[in-house]
């Protein structure tokens, strides 16, 4: 018995609609690449792109061999082994290249290297640690699947030919990354939809005792969950691994949007209403703020579409999505089910819970003060925070310390000369005519080459630079030029032959995205400061810059997007509940948690990442929903009953939903702690924390507000009367 009759005509429509968005999900693609990430429209990211193709490069993947109690050479066999792993590699058709320490053995059973910093260097000094590195083309780079079955593969040969216990085998580079990011995603997603449902379902029994009624409310966060992502199949958007973490906003969402009209039919129905009338005054009474804060949660998330990256903009959209289907669903279906499963009658005993609530009235009246006192302290400190908050992020320090890919870095940090790196394209202001049988470069252009590699070598943080100064000579390049199959030449992929173009790749211990762009800024300036007439520098490139670049701009947009959103909802709800004063509120309310918590980040020292910075963006719509419903419902009872009255009502009908749809959200957030990924650990960490500043605010904080506004106006009408 829907509270419009309309719906039940449009039922069949409704239906016929969500069929179609949950048979999108059929055609759902994923993308395993580190590059999803990125948006391909972007300059940085298409000089990326073209970088790969015009060096002949592919998707990188290093083999790191690693004995911690001794020299690699003294495991059996390990040279002999060596050469029959490399042997099966090159076999490999999806194999393009092959780099191996074996190269750098001075003599067959000793494992000695150069300690020269700028030879690319496959063996450690000390003979623990070796590379094999693989330039790998896969059929489909973003196949899941794809990379997983190669990385297997590379690891299982190397298994069966190093039997000994003592050397332990990584995987690093590009390939590396994306099998740590598909590990990650398949553990959250393991963890994330069973316990989420079991919890919700759990929590939905106890709080208001029927099976019946906890199915109901999470079918509905079910059926809008999978629409949503149904929809995004068919407007052909891939998922990321960050994308995961979708489904609990969508459910919990959802919960949330039920939890008012379900609670004030429950009160209703133990004050004695039939269920036919508590159905429809409650949802009657809730119409209009559920849907602005529906309308506003889904509004805060499409502000994600300001982001640089493609999966955030996709998280965007897909929980408005289900955040629309949500709210149809539960002024349609939801509402039949309610009545139908929903116990005929409640006793007040079986709503303790329900109609419990805190603070009392009399906490008002008595802190009233020490409340505004406390707020204000805690805003300012929030500001001070603000002002020393710093951008920053390390893509490294997403996965957890005992993931292989993670102690790969840490041994090509320690061992070798870093996993961080920037690649600059060089090439003339004036370009020769195409030839291929001899250099167009002259001693002239290297000479300005070397100055760069000079600079470069006297920045503190630069390891090494390639190809150095004496590989990148005249008489090489004529060789190579002269040469048909450069593939082994130490110059393959930093020399493009056919747009006559140099790459230079400068190597750093890992760093923060911070330090890479600053490095980046002083290349540029140097660049620009020194005329080097005789050739053209592009900007730097390489899948750390990338990172480095979308982590900024990503906190910038959301930044942006925040105070557009926050200024656009408060002005839309000013004009709703006719007053100025409540459109102040709602800006209040919403904007102090943020400022706490991120205030409360930058004085302990920490920066905003990619995880943090989304919450920024997507938070918005999450806490105005209170703020909303306890306005919209103040309005309301304050036409009806004095101020303290109002309050008090306030405080009975609306508080109880506005404090258990907050931990019912927090609950379900909660869950993302567990993840190994830490982008979505941030999101689920940061959310929880600001969602309960709101809470705090809506039922400390605005309560007073709205005693003081109005006191003030009493006293201002008694004085004038």
């Amino acid at each position: 018995m829907p509270l419009y009759p309309a719906f039940k005509q449009a039922s069949a429509l409704l239906t016929l609609v969500l069929l179609i968005a949950i048979a999108g999900l059929a055609n759902i693609k994923t993308n395993a690449s580190y590059l999803v990430y990125f948006d391909k429209s972007d300059q940085l990211v298409k000089n990326y792109i073209s970088k790969q193709s015009s060096f002949n490069k592919h998707s990188s993947l290093i083999l790191v061999l690693h004995n911690e109690h001794s020299t690699l050479a003294k495991s059996p066999n390990f040279y002999k082994n060596s050469k029959k792993l490399l042997q099966y590699l090159q076999q490999l058709a999806q194999v393009q290249k092959t780099d191996s320490f074996l190269t750098e053995l001075r003599w067959r059973n000793n494992l000695l290297a150069t300690s020269n910093k700028n030879t690319a260097r496959l063996l450690s000094t000390d003979a623990s640690t070796a590379l094999i590195s693989l330039d790998v083309k896969l059929d489909d780079p973003t196949s899941a699947q794809q990379i997983v079955k190669f990385n297997q593969q590379v690891l299982q040969a190397a298994r069966s030919q190093y039997p000994d216990n003592n050397i332990k085998l990584y995987l690093s580079g590009e390939l590396g990354l994306n099998n740590a990011y598909i590990e990650s995603v398949r553990h959250d997603l393991s963890l994330f939809i069973p316990f989420l449902l079991l919890t919700m379902f759990g929590v939905l029994v106890w709080l208001f005792r029927s099976v019946k009624v906890a199915l109901a409310m999470l079918s509905v966060g079910i059926i809008a969950t999978m629409a949503s992502f149904g929809i995004i199949s068919w407007l052909g958007y891939p998922l990321a691994s960050i994308n995961a973490f979708t489904p609990i906003m969508i459910i919990g969402l959802s919960l949330v949007t039920n939890m008012h009209g379900t609670i004030a039919f429950y009160q209703r129905l133990a004050a004695g209403k039939s269920r036919k009338a508590a159905l429809r005054s409650s949802f009657k009474d809730n119409l209009i703020p559920l849907s602005m804060s529906c309308i506003t949660t889904a509004l805060g998330f499409l502000f994600l579409l300001n982001s640089p990256s493609p999966p955030i903009v996709v998280t965007g959209i897909s929980s408005a999505l289900g955040i629309f289907f949500s709210l149809t669903l539960s002024l349609s279906v939801f509402q039949a089910m309610l009545y139908r499963y929903a116990p005929k009658a409640i006793s007040q005993k079986s709503l303790v819970l329900i109609n419990w609530a805190y603070p009392s009235i009399a906490f008002f009246k008595q802190y009233s003060a020490k409340v505004i006192i406390a707020s204000s302290a805690l805003a300012l400190m929030g500001l001070i925070g603000l002002s020393q908050l710093t951008i920053n992020d390390n893509v490294y320090q997403y996965f957890p310390k005992d993931y292989g890919f993670r102690q790969s870095v840490a041994l090509l940090n320690e061992k070798f000369n870093g996993v961080v790196s920037i690649d600059y394209i060089i090439e003339r202001q004036e370009l020769p005519e195409a030839t291929t049988s001899v250099s167009p470069w002259l001693a002239e252009d290297l000479s300005q080459i070397y100055q760069l590699l000079e600079y470069a070598n006297t920045l503190s943080d630069v390891n090494s630079t390639f190809p150095s100064a004496n590989i990148l000579n005249v008489n090489n390049l004529n060789n190579y030029y002269l040469q048909q199959n450069t593939s082994k030449s130490s110059l393959y992929t930093y020399l493009d032959k056919r747009d006559h173009r140099i790459r230079i790749q400068l190597r750093f211990k890992e760093m923060s995205s911070r330090q890479l762009l600053d490095i980046d800024n002083n290349i540029t300036s140097w660049v620009a400061a020194n005329n080097l007439d005789r050739l053209k520098v592009a900007n730097g490139t390489s899948p750390d810059l990338l990172f480095a670049n979308v982590g900024y701009n990503n906190a910038s947009s959301m930044f942006s997007s925040l105070l557009l959103a926050l200024s656009i909802i408060s002005i839309v709800s000013g004009l709703l509940l006719r007053s100025w004063w409540l459109c102040v509120l709602v800006f209040i309310c919403n904007f102090l948690p943020i400022i706490i918590a991120y205030g409360a980040l930058g004085l302990t020292g920490g920066y905003l990442s990619l995880g943090s910075t989304v919450v920024i963006g997507m938070i918005i719509g999450i806490i105005v929903d209170d703020t909303l419903h306890l306005l919209f419902k103040f309005n309301n009872y304050q036409k009806k009953f004095t101020l303290m009255k109002a309050l008090c009502k306030l405080q009975q009908k609306v508080f109880p939903a506005v404090i258990i749809s907050s931990f019912i959200i927090i609950l379900a957030l909660s869950i993302g702690l567990t993840s190994d990924f830490k982008p979505t650990f941030e999101i689920s960490f940061f959310s929880i924390i600001v969602i309960l500043l709101a809470l705090l605010t809506d039922v400390l904080l605005l309560p007073v507000l709205l005693k003081l506004r109005n006191n003030t106006e009493l006293s201002n009408e008694a004085k004038s009367s």
